[in-house]
């Protein structure tokens, strides 16, 4: 009799679990449904109040350049994809990023937008890929932007950004590309962005910068793209930079930049791109630098010595108005675009007779053979 009682009851609680789990799910399920019902009508009204995209907005996951989950919410928005934004409503305050929880990729790069970067963008912590550039924003760039920790890829430049760069921006630990190049900063470039230590890009180039190029550069071990060009950097070049074995494309051009170029940049096997002209740098060129680049650009400064022997595939080569002396290298008369004017060579060659005669103008005791 007490088994029979015991059985029943271990039925019955059985029994009750099952349905208090099955109930459970169901209750989810609506909570998820409803949820989501509520996340996509935000998206719609969002949509639909910013006048950006298609006419029918109850199929705006068919529209060009939206991209949607199974649960019909925006994960994608992409101009690149014909997403249309008639230029009356290119105000980016129109555009309700809140109402957009679960998007990974933001791409409204070459409408003009105008305005001011929302603070509330930083509620986007999903996105991956954040891509504003090429428009007509101003103002300074939110220090909230650090809140994106999933973002990948930063692109703000060409706009008219001002105010200095965002040491908080340090803390995206996840970014393989900051563009932030083509606006209006001003200060010093922030030494936390040598946090960034999966960065592969770091591009700032066209601004108002000062101050000393951060060695704690030197952390970015993958970096292959290093662009400062055209600011008001000055200082040295941290020794340490030009350990970065994976750097392929060095811009260092039109600043202020004084002392010598470090040797160890001869030693970085994938350069191919070297641009450290237009500064006030002196001494030799490091040995090594025209056997790895293809691409090499040192005119108006004030280098001196002569050019080193090592001539690798090199294409482009302009050591112009600097202080270089000796012998021109016999492996440089077939290097297709060549500027030696403005030093101090002293040689006859007739070996450079097929070079144009402004490659080598300049050069008061260098008796230059051809007579056109």
């Amino acid at each position: 009799m007490q088994n029979t009682s015991y059985s029943s009851l271990l039925v019955a609680i059985i029994f009750s679990t099952f349905f208090y789990v099955f109930f459970l799910q169901g209750v989810i399920a609506n909570t998820m449904a409803a949820s989501n019902s509520s996340s996509t009508n935000e998206e719609q009204e969002a949509l639909l109040q910013s006048k950006w995209g298609g006419q029918n907005i109850s199929n705006y996951c068919k529209w060009n350049g939206i991209v949607c989950n199974e649960a019909q919410s925006v994960t994608e928005i992409s101009t690149t994809k014909y997403f249309y934004i008639p230029p009356t409503e290119a105000h980016i305050q129109n555009f309700n990023v809140t109402a957009f929880p679960n998007l990974i990729h933001l791409d409204l790069s070459r409408l003009g937008l105008k305005g001011k970067i929302p603070t509330e963008i930083s509620f986007l912590k999903k996105l991956i890929y954040l891509d504003l550039s090429s428009s007509c924003l101003q103002g300074e760039l939110p220090s909230s932007l650090s809140s994106l920790t999933q973002l990948e890829t930063l692109n703000i430049s060409n706009n008219f950004l001002t105010g200095v760069i965002p040491p908080t921006l340090g803390q995206l630990k996840n970014l393989t590309l900051l563009s932030l190049d083509s606006n209006q900063f001003e200060g010093h470039i922030p030494e936390e962005l040598g946090n960034l230590r999966g960065l592969k890009q770091l591009t700032l180039s066209n601004n108002s910068l000062n101050g000393s190029i951060p060695s704690t550069l030197e952390h970015l071990i993958h970096l292959k793209v290093l662009d400062l060009s055209y600011n008001k950097i000055f200082g040295v070049i941290p020794e340490g930079i030009f350990a970065l074995t994976e750097l392929t494309n060095v811009q260092l051009s039109w600043n202020q930049i004084s002392g010598s170029i470090p040797s160890r940049i001869g030693q970085i096997p994938r350069l191919g791109i070297l641009d450290i002209s237009n500064n006030q740098l002196e001494g030799p060129i490091p040995y090594g630098v025209m056997n790895h680049c293809s691409y090499v650009q040192l005119r108006n400064n004030s280098l001196n010595g002569s050019i080193p022997p090592q001539i690798g595939n090199i294409s482009y080569l302009d050591l112009s108005y600097n202080d270089l002396t000796g012998n021109i290298p016999e492996g440089l008369h077939s290097v297709p675009y060549l500027n030696l004017s403005y030093n101090s060579f002293n040689e006859s060659d007739n070996s450079f007779c097929d070079v144009p005669k402004d490659s080598l103008i300049g050069n008061k005791d260098f008796q230059y053979s051809r007579s056109s």
